[in-house]
């Protein structure tokens, strides 16, 4: 009984004493302030086209008959924001008396640079008609702009529209009228890196 007791006892001072190390650790520390995230600001701005000859949109092609085409016009799509990103336009509204009218209505549309140092050269991005841009259809992706718009760069759209030759009879003396929308978007990355939670253990 008197071995179990000091037994006991050696082993109480033992503890005393690992405790008393584990309490003598000497430490210092230093803080980094102002650790920040901040996200992109994706924004675009209708300027007027420079070194282009044609007429400002919105587009008005008057006196069509079947088969013919209206004057081009032009839009300049700045990229304001603090990304790059890809140009889309899509057409809402649709709207004529006569369905036919605006089934019958054709686009041609054509993209350039502006003030980027562009050769002036265009680049075809459509030729079909109105309706199937309700869609949308990407502006970018060719060009200086592949694949996508430099900030503070332009992107001229020259545009003109048409009457299909098969315009039937009935379209005579209507009028097919619609809006553009221009979008700037910038995709989010692949995601590479991005594990599902903490390697290491918190301090």
């Amino acid at each position: 009984m008197k071995k179990i007791i000091l037994s006991l006892s050696f082993l109480a001072f033992v503890g005393v004493l690992v405790a008393g190390a584990t309490q003598a650790v000497w430490s210092d520390s230093k803080t980094i302030q102002g650790n920040t995230v901040s996200t992109a600001n994706v924004e675009l701005s209708l300027v007027k086209g420079k070194n282009t000859q044609t007429v400002q949109k919105p587009v008005v092609s008057e006196n069509l008959v079947p088969g013919d085409w209206g004057e081009w016009h032009h839009i300049g799509v700045k990229n304001v924001g603090t990304v790059e990103g890809t140009v889309h336009m899509r057409v809402v509204n649709v709207q004529g008396i006569v369905k036919e009218i605006c089934d019958n209505t054709w686009l041609q549309i054509e993209v350039h640079g502006d003030s980027v140092g562009s050769s002036g050269e265009k680049w075809p991005v459509y030729n079909g008609p109105l309706k199937d841009l309700e869609g949308g259809i990407e502006l970018t992706g060719v060009g200086v702009f592949d694949p996508s718009l430099p900030v503070n760069w332009v992107l001229v759209v020259h545009q003109k529209a048409g009457l299909h030759p098969d315009a039937p009879n009935w379209t005579q003396n209507r009028e097919c009228t619609w809006d553009e929308i221009f979008i700037i978007e910038s995709y989010a990355g692949d995601g590479d890196g991005f594990g599902d939670g903490p390697i290491g253990v918190p301090i």
